[in-house]
C-alpha cells in the first residue's frame, strides 16, 4: 500500500516535541504509537522503529513514532521513562487529531519503552489504547539483577568443567566469588524486607509502590490485548521473565487476561537479527489485524 510521511508538531506543556506520521492511502481505525525509551530518538536501534513503521504503513496502519522532551528534536528536559506518561499523552491527542479515521492505538515499546506504555496505562486508564505490544520489557531492580545473575550467569557456570578448572588454579579472581556472594546477600536481604513489608501492611502502614508494581498493575487489569515479545539471547528479557513468574501480581494464570508471548532463539535485545527482526514486524501485523 502507498503511504507518506509527514512531519508533525505538538505541544507536552510548554515544551515543543517532533514526531514523524507514516500514513497510508486507507489507514486502519487501528494506529500504532511508538513509545522510545532510554537515551535513543525515533529512529531507533539500526533504525529499527524507522524500518517498523514503514513496514506497518504498507500494511495499512498508521504510524507514529516521536521524540520525547529532551531527546532527538524534542525541546524541553529529559524525564527517564518512569515520567514520559504526559509526553505519551500529548503524542497520543496529536496522532488521533492528525489521523481522525484511527480510533484506537497500540502502544509499541522496547525495553524501558515497553515499561513506559505500561506505566502509562497505569497512569490514564486509557480506553482509547486497544493494545500493548511489549519487546524486552525493562524490568530491573536490585533483587532482579542479583537473582537472575545467579540463575542465568552462576548457575551456567557451576557446571562448566572450564570453570572449576580455572578455581582449582586460582584463574577465578576474588573478586568475582565475592561478587556471586553479595548477590546472594542481596536476595535474602529483598526477601527479608519483603516479609516484612507484608507485616506492615496488616497494620495499614503504607508502603511505597515501586515502578515495577505499576507496571504489574498495569498489566494484570488491562482489558486490551497484548503481545509480548521476549528475546532469548538478552539478559533483560531473562530479568523480565524471572521477575514475573515469581511475582503473582502479574496475575498470569488469569484466564481473562488476553495476552500473546513469542520467545525467539535467535534475537538479541533490540532484534538486530534479521530473521528476528522480520519476525516480529509480521507478527505484530497478524495480531494488529485481529483486532
Amino acid at each position: 500500500m502507498i503511504y507518506k510521511e509527514k512531519i508533525i508538531n505538538f505541544h507536552c506543556d510548554d515544551d515543543l516535541l517532533f514526531g514523524i506520521l507514516a500514513l497510508p492511502s486507507s489507514p486502519s481505525n487501528v494506529g500504532v504509537l511508538v513509545v522510545v525509551g532510554g537515551p535513543q530518538y525515533r529512529v531507533g536501534s539500526h533504525r529499527q522503529f524507522l524500518q517498523l513503521s514503514r513496514v506497518m504503513a504498507t500494511s495499512g496502519f498508521a504510524v507514529f513514532r516521536f521524540d520525547v522532551r529532551g531527546m532527538g528534536d524534542s525541546e524541553g528536559e529529559l524525564k527517564g521513562f518512569q515520567h514520559i506518561s504526559l509526553d505519551i499523552e500529548a503524542a497520543k491527542k496529536a496522532f488521533l487529531l492528525a489521523v481522525p479515521y484511527v480510533k484506537t492505538v497500540v502502544l509499541w515499546g522496547l525495553c524501558d519503552g515497553a515499561s513506559a506504555a505500561l506505566l502509562y496505562c497505569h497512569h490514564y486508564k486509557d480506553p482509547q489504547v486497544s493494545g500493548l505490544c511489549l519487546l524486552n520489557p525493562w524490568i530491573r531492580s536490585e533483587k532482579s539483577l542479583a537473582l537472575s545473575t545467579i540463575k542465568n550467569y552462576y548457575t551456567k557456570r557451576f557446571i562448566e568443567l572450564d570453570f572449576w578448572r580455572k578455581l582449582i588454579r586460582g584463574g577465578i579472581l576474588k573478586n568475582a566469588v565475592f561478587e556471586f556472594f553479595i548477590n546472594i546477600k542481596k536476595i535474602l536481604i529483598s526477601r527479608i524486607k519483603k516479609l516484612f513489608s507484608g507485616i506492615f501492611s496488616e497494620n495499614k502502614i503504607l508502603q511505597k509502590k515501586e515502578y515495577q508494581n505499576h507496571m504489574a498493575q498495569a498489566w494484570s487489569t488491562f482489558e486490551g490485548k497484548i503481545l509480548l515479545f521476549l528475546s532469548k539471547n538478552d539478559f533483560v528479557a531473562k530479568e523480565f521473565i524471572d521477575h514475573i513468574n515469581g511475582n503473582n501480581e502479574w496475575n498470569l494464570k488469569n484466564k481473562s487476561l488476553n495476552y500473546t508471548c513469542y520467545e525467539i532463539a535467535s534475537a538479541d535485545h533490540t532484534f538486530t537479527d534479521f530473521s528476528a527482526q522480520n519476525f516480529v514486524e509480521e507478527k505484530t501485523i497478524q495480531w494488529i489485524k485481529s483486532f
